[in-house]
């Protein structure tokens, strides 16, 4: 700094002096030559105002010297130099040197522009960061019964079975007793977290790093959560998700082979009617399926490229990436489920008790913090169950099963 800072004080020092010199040497052109007095005066009067304008710069850079980082040190060292022996004696303790900046502004002088040259360009320079658009799968848990909750215990009841029944009672006659039993369990929550690890050079140097990072952070977290909802694997420390909860298409009586040329819609009704007809207890409300999803590619070729005998649209209001309703039931498009599966289930029979709610935490692992780095942690815990009883309400199968089910031959 110090050395860049001296050459671009003696280039403009140079030119000032140079086109003094040239000022001199037209005076003297101009004297052998016998020009009027008056030119004589004018060119007098420049060279007066450059030597003065040399004289300036000269005072003002005297005047504008201060001290480098390295001089302040050194001068530091030189006027600490008992205690530093000491503490190396002592083999522990610590000084501390705070340069003037002030004075190393001061020093610095005024640079240039045209004295100046372009270096290697940092990979973040002019760097605007955007956010990490990732999928949002949050609207899929909208589907099952959500609910906010503060207890760390989350037990829930049911009936587990009975004994007796109703029956027609005469005259006189003794009246038939019934019974039932219950029992409590208790769900277990789950937690969803990720963490970044990112230097403070990185934050300071990048714009919107921070914003980005923790962004990213909640993408991810959310997505998990989605995941794990549908598809866990309800070996700890995973929850059960709702297509390991389903059971396999049930043929149901009567449609067996009587559908001559089975759509979509014909596959989905079979489907929502196996889950219906299989309560689970005896004479139980039959579940009422509110959701169907399929891979996007079965949904677009079943939904939006369905055509009629005339070549018009079968569904004209499905459209590419959009739900469709159907008496009463969602029928959605989702990438993770695999092409030629279909889930139908009753969703709101899936419970998704919300106890920690996201959050975010920052600090120092190990030591990060003499490396001046950081870490981000996001995390949630919620509950995710459904009742003994409750799980035949949810089928996942292939399209194909189903539509070979209910093929005419």
């Amino acid at each position: 700094m110090e050395d860049n800072a001296k050459k671009d004080i003696e280039v403009i020092k140079l030119g000032l002096e140079q086109k003094f010199d040239k000022l001199t040497g037209d005076l003297e052109q101009m004297r052998n030559e016998q020009v009027s007095v008056a030119q004589l005066d004018k060119i007098n009067d420049s060279l007066k105002e450059q030597g003065e304008k040399i004289t300036e710069f000269n005072e003002a850079h005297e005047s504008a010297k201060g001290k480098f980082f390295h001089e302040q040190l050194k001068s530091f060292l030189t006027a600490n130099k008992d205690t530093l022996k000491e503490l190396h004696g002592k083999g522990t303790g610590n000084i501390s040197f705070i340069p003037d900046q002030e004075e190393i502004d001061k020093a610095v002088g005024d640079v240039m522009r045209a004295n100046g040259t372009i270096g290697t360009v940092p990979a973040w320079n002019d760097v605007s960061l955007p956010n990490v658009m990732l999928r949002n799968d949050n609207p899929m848990l909208s589907f099952a019964k959500n609910y906010r909750t503060s207890s760390a215990v989350q037990p829930f009841t049911e009936i587990t079975g009975w004994e007796g029944n109703a029956a027609a009672v005469a005259e006189g006659g003794l009246k038939p007793q019934v019974d039932f039993d219950w029992i409590t369990n208790y769900a277990t929550p789950y937690k969803v977290a990720a963490w970044e690890s990112l230097s403070e050079e990185v934050v300071q140097d990048i714009p919107r790093m921070m914003s980005v990072a923790k962004d990213f952070l909640k993408q991810k977290h959310d997505l998990k959560k989605a995941d794990l909802v549908y598809f866990g694997d309800g070996i700890s420390p995973n929850p059960t998700g709702a297509t390991v909860y389903s059971s396999p298409y049930a043929p149901v009586t009567g449609l067996t082979t009587a559908v001559a040329t089975p759509n979509i819609m014909d596959v989905i009704n079979a489907a929502i009617l196996s889950v219906w007809m299989n309560p689970g207890i005896t004479d139980g409300v039959p579940y009422q399926p509110n959701l169907v999803m399929l891979n996007p590619a079965d949904f677009a070729l079943n939904f939006v490229m369905a055509k009629d005998g005339n070549g018009l649209p079968l569904f004209p209001q499905a459209g590419m990436f959009n739900q469709v309703r159907i008496g009463g039931v969602t029928i959605v498009p989702w990438i993770k489920i695999p092409a030629g599966k279909i889930f139908v289930a009753d969703m709101k029979l899936y419970n998704i008790g919300n106890y920690i709610p996201y959050f975010v935490k920052i600090g120092w692992v190990n030591d990060q913090l003499i490396h001046n780095m950081f870490t981000i942690v996001g995390e949630s815990r919620f509950y995710s169950y459904v009742k003994n009883y409750d799980q035949g309400a949810f089928l996942y199968d292939d399209i194909a099963t189903i539509q070979a089910s209910i093929l005419k031959p």
